[in-house]
């Protein structure tokens, strides 16, 4: 049975509520600045106040709530995520192979529902199965891999692509692409200069960051 207010308890809560009343009034009328603990305080009662304070802590945290495992720390005990002990990411099922490639060959492992620290941040989830999916038909599912092995792995890959972007690489490179077109090794007017990132010449070498297709440096073709 519930404890019997006193007058004093409840004409305490009378006036704090009337201070958080006046000063959300103020705040609306004269924009007056005021800290985050007066503003959160002001508007606990919200029912979406843990949102907002999100936001507050950090306002360039995406909109949506980070889904999280249970076994890394609660969002509001690690906003920015630097604890997260596993990387997520959704695997479109609708591409052919796509799951059997995330995990035989990338190393993903699904996510079950029962891993989550809750499921309301699943926007249109699919439970057709115990494996975390969404949209229509579950047609993406929720990966995942050890957050450490994922940075390696990614800084792996960024070593390697600056070793293959020195000028020794790409004058070699370019000379395996003169070999699959039938030219002539000891020809360098055919092999092409190396500029940059970029060969220049009768064969173009483009970088992998550029963007696919780049036409050839010395087409002439007339435009249309």
């Amino acid at each position: 049975m519930d404890r019997k207010k006193s007058r004093l308890e409840i004409e305490t809560e009378k006036l704090q509520k009337s201070v958080r009343g006046r000063l959300r009034e103020t705040i609306k009328q004269q924009g007056l600045k005021v800290s985050d603990e007066a503003l959160l305080d002001a508007f606990k009662d919200f029912e979406n106040i843990a949102v907002a304070e999100r936001r507050l802590t950090d306002p360039t945290l995406p909109n949506a709530l980070p889904i999280r495992l249970k076994d890394e720390p609660e969002e509001h005990e690690d906003p920015r995520g630097v604890r997260r002990k596993w990387y997520l990411r959704w695997i479109n099922l609708a591409m052919p192979n796509r799951h059997h490639i995330a995990q035989q060959s990338l190393g993903y492992a699904p996510v079950r529902w029962t891993e989550l620290q809750t499921d309301d941040v699943i926007s249109n989830p699919f439970k057709g199965d115990e494996f975390v999916r969404r949209s229509e038909g579950g047609k993406e599912a929720l990966m995942k891999m050890p957050m450490a092995l994922y940075r390696r792995i990614k800084a792996k890959q960024h070593e390697k692509h600056a070793r293959t972007m020195t000028g020794r690489a790409l004058k070699e490179s370019a000379v395996a692409a003169a070999h699959a077109r039938g030219l002539s090794p000891e020809d360098s007017e055919a092999v092409g200069d190396v500029v940059g990132g970029i060969k220049i010449g009768r064969d173009t070498l483009v970088s992998p960051d550029d963007a696919a297709g780049a036409l050839d440096a010395t087409s002439e073709d007339p435009q249309p």
